[in-house]
């Protein structure tokens, strides 16, 4: 007997745990840093220093880095800027995971607060979860042909499958030089930075991957005259890049998301000698899933009116492509001032992220709620007070689209910011304008019984006499001419011959006549 196999890759998600832990913890201002009025601004991330895989557990060593911008106690250098760090280790509880398996550990901070305690201390307190994965892969054989000597009859049926070819993370490093504006001092000091995306998309070509989108970049400093006055720069740099990728083709189906895992900003000199250049060096990560969609016409079933068959089963589960869909929400609103908060003079800045934080199965697509939370950077009417903050979080919905919707569906959503601006209407009030992008992939899993091995024997012969030679039959609930060939040692093709079937399709209550077919 030969048979034919086709052999499909596929990715499956063997362990995975989360932890969300709180740090705490009191900071105390280095001796050259000038006494603590007011925090303005305060940003953190999370960097790994050490992960070890140990059997049933992972344990992870780390820091949270965080940056505060605030209003100091000087007279002429009303603000100032710090970085500190607070060290944590976590064990997280993970079953089946051993001490080899590949693991991948991500942290979101989901929560950041830094207060006075005095003008010399500071209470730092995080929200952090940590999420482990372990995902293998692995090779499944599906049966696509059987052939013997003699004739067979074989059920086959013809599936979509989504094959997995890679899921790997790799990284692009941008390096980009900017060089101030004639109408800018020089930079003495940087108080406050921020590199954001903006409408980051990606796409497959021949061999590569492009990435395209912007890249905005903020810089609060004190210039090198004599005042020393705040100054400000903000940046629009291009993002257009490409990154090899063995195996990439425009056909394919893809699903890649990108996140800065490091930024650098410094300030160089120039070719004169002042420091008039921003050296920027960033790198992004992209986390790159890349399927093909094969057709595989399985064998279901099989038999022979010679010998007995008996196939043996195991259930896989396969995927199949749903939905790729790239939506767009629009958002338009207000921000006002609290009561407490300086007037503002101009903007300088506006930051935002965006979250999704319920999704709803819908029956024509996903119906998604989120947050958009935003951060004005102003110059204020106050002369003492020269520089303020504003934040607002305003909520989004929308509906993603999404045909054939079904119960079994596996889906990724991922939110970014396109476009975002901020309009100053008066000095108490701000009118924000925002382009999200949500990026939907959605999988149909589909269990089938994938025949592992068939085990011939010999045919009892005397059991095969004891059956009628010709049968009358009324066709019942759930009968087709494959199960009643079989059943009655006949061809579904000598089943139609005999009844004048046109087509296979068969209906409850049809009288069909058999004739017992002998090899």
């Amino acid at each position: 007997m030969e048979i034919k196999k086709q052999n499909i890759h596929m990715n499956y998600e063997k362990a995975s745990a989360m932890s969300q832990i709180t740090l705490d913890d009191d900071y105390n201002l280095p001796d050259y840093r000038p006494d603590i009025v007011k925090v303005l601004k305060e940003k953190g991330e999370i960097r790994f220093d050490e992960i070890q895989v140990k059997e049933g557990r992972i344990y992870v060593k780390g820091n949270l880095i965080f940056h505060v911008l605030y209003r100091s106690d000087m007279e002429e250098h009303k603000l100032d800027c710090l970085r500190g760090q607070i060290p944590f280790e976590e064990t997280i509880s993970m079953d089946g995971v051993n001490e080899l398996d590949p693991v991948d550990v991500t942290a979101e901070l989901e929560d950041i607060n830094i207060g006075i305690i005095n003008s010399r201390k500071l209470s730092v307190r995080a929200l952090v979860m940590l999420k482990a994965e372990m995902r293998m892969r692995k090779e499944t054989e599906l049966i696509t042909g059987v052939a013997m000597e003699h004739p067979l009859e074989i059920l086959q049926n013809r599936h979509n499958i989504l094959e997995l070819e890679t899921c790997k993370k790799d990284n692009y490093r941008l390096k980009q030089e900017i060089e101030l504006p004639q109408s800018k001092p020089d930079v003495e000091q940087i108080l406050w930075k921020s590199v954001q995306l903006r409408g980051v998309e990606t796409r497959l070509r021949e061999e590569k991957i492009q990435l395209t989108g912007e890249i905005r970049l903020f810089l609060l400093y004190y210039a090198q005259k004599e005042e020393r006055r705040l100054e400000w720069l903000e940046e629009t740099i291009p993002l257009n890049g490409e990154l090899a990728c063995e195996g990439c083709s425009e056909e394919k189906i893809y699903r890649i998301q990108v996140t800065p895992a490091s930024v650098e900003v410094e300030v160089r000199p120039d070719y004169d000698g002042e420091d008039r250049k921003i050296s920027l060096d960033m790198t992004l990560e992209l986390d790159i899933c890349i399927w093909k969609e094969t057709e595989a016409d399985v064998v279901e079933d099989v038999y022979s009116l010679r010998e007995e068959m008996t196939p043996a089963y195991e259930e896989v589960t396969m995927s199949r492509l749903l939905a790729k869909n790239y939506a767009k929400c629009r958002l338009t609103d207000h921000m006002n001032l609290k009561k407490n908060q300086e007037n503002i003079l101009q903007i300088c800045s506006c930051e935002g992220m965006a979250f999704i934080d319920h999704v709803e199965p819908q029956a024509d697509g996903l119906k998604v709620e989120g947050s958009l939370n935003v951060e004005i950077l102003y110059v204020t009417t106050d002369d003492a007070m020269p520089i303020g903050t504003c934040r607002e979080t305003f909520p989004f919905e929308q509906l993603i689209e999404v045909p054939e919707m079904t119960d079994d569906m596996n889906y990724e959503l991922e939110a970014g910011i396109e476009q975002l601006s901020a309009i100053l209407l008066d000095n108490t009030q701000i009118e924000v304008k925002a382009v999200l992008n949500l990026n939907l992939i959605a999988f149909s899993q589909e269990n089938i019984q994938k025949m592992d091995e068939i085990r011939i024997t010999e045919r009892d012969m005397e059991e095969l006499q004891r059956q009628p030679g010709i049968t009358g039959y009324i066709v019942r609930e759930g009968d087709s001419l494959w199960k009643i060939a079989k059943a009655n040692h006949t061809t579904i093709s000598q089943l139609m011959e005999t009844n004048d079937l046109k087509s296979e399709e068969i209906q409850k209550g049809d009288k069909l006549l058999i004739v017992k077919m002998v090899s």
